[in-house]
């Protein structure tokens, strides 16, 4: 045998011992992880203590698998009870009606979360609130975090009243909840209106009370249907006296007030469009010698802007000066 047939040999036999080594150390690799798990490595997953937990979303199908595409064992609703089993991350393996499936962990809240929430709640509700009104269609959540549970959504253009801010998300007002959280960049934030300063009477103006009317169809007042009851002496109430006439002018000349010429209806906010709010803005105005308002103070506002666009709008009204006794 020659030296080059030899080494040949001897490299054959040293590839073979350590393909042979590779294959026992897997092995040991797989009977520890066996030893050390009680069963073969595979997905993670987290045995928890059985906990309660409660259905938070309007329609939950029980899944068969960890999986949206996976078969559905039962459907369950708001409101259902089931008992947590394990969790695996997104989702957690839970028994309900007698089956035992998977649920995204969004879609239930656990006993203690609930606790937690409701004591927190007391807090949160004590503080004073701003308004806002929903941009964008946002999901209703139980706790200011990704993937916490959900209560459903909130569409476009509904107010809330809000009471904190927890990281990126808004704590408001619930009925259903008490409190739940939004994302904060999914809400607009609605300014108070200004309260009125006081205003300081020139020589050569006229202060007038302006009613502008953002209600598209006032409301009637609604009269008796049936005539007052008499009373036990059986005598009916004296009827209720009809309002005082206004006063007469000041002796010494006839005053001519200012008169409205000219005016200019308030653009309707989009934001007021979408919150569904309307109503009348009381304005304080000052009508100068000239006929145009001077100034304009909110003596009674509403909300999402309509105080602004009342005001902006009575800026450039034009009136007929006031013309004093000759």
């Amino acid at each position: 045998m020659s030296d080059r047939e030899a080494l040949s040999g001897r490299a054959a036999i040293f590839r073979a011992w350590r393909r042979a080594l590779f294959v026992v150390l897997g092995t040991v690799a797989l009977v520890a992880a066996i030893l050390l798990t009680g069963r073969p490595v595979r997905a993670s997953r987290q045995t928890v203590e059985k906990s309660p937990a409660v259905v938070t979303v309007p329609a939950a199908p029980l899944k068969r698998e960890p999986g949206a595409r996976a078969e559905s064992v039962v459907d369950l609703k708001r409101g259902d009870e089931v008992t947590v089993l394990a969790d695996r991350g997104a989702w957690v393996e839970v028994r309900a009606k007698k089956a035992t499936g998977y649920l995204r962990a969004e879609q239930i809240e656990r006993e203690q979360e609930r606790e937690a929430r409701e004591e927190r709640a007391k807090k949160i509700l004590s503080f004073p609130a701003v308004y806002g009104v929903v941009a964008e269609e946002t999901p209703v959540l139980l706790a200011p975090f990704p993937f916490a549970p959900q209560a459903g959504t909130l569409s476009k253009g509904t107010g809330i009243q809000i009471h904190a801010v927890d990281h990126a998300y808004f704590a408001f007002q619930d009925k259903a909840n008490g409190v739940a959280f939004v994302a904060s960049a999914d809400v607009d934030l609605v300014p108070p209106d200004p309260k009125s300063p006081d205003i300081v009477p020139g020589s050569a103006s006229l202060r007038r009370l302006s009613t502008v009317d953002l209600n598209p169809e006032p409301t009637p007042i609604p009269t008796p249907l049936f005539p007052p009851e008499a009373n036990a002496a059986g005598e009916r109430p004296a009827p209720v006296p009809p309002p005082a006439p206004p006063r007469a002018p000041v002796s010494g000349g006839s005053v001519e007030p200012a008169v409205l010429v000219s005016k200019v209806d308030p653009e309707y906010p989009d934001m007021a469009v979408r919150a569904q709010v309307e109503g009348s803005v009381v304005l304080e105005i000052e009508v100068d010698e000239a006929g145009n308002v001077a100034n304009v103070q909110v003596t009674r506002g509403l909300p999402f802007g309509l105080s602004d666009a009342a005001a902006e709008a009575v800026r450039h009204w034009k009136y007929r000066p006031a013309r004093g006794p000759d």
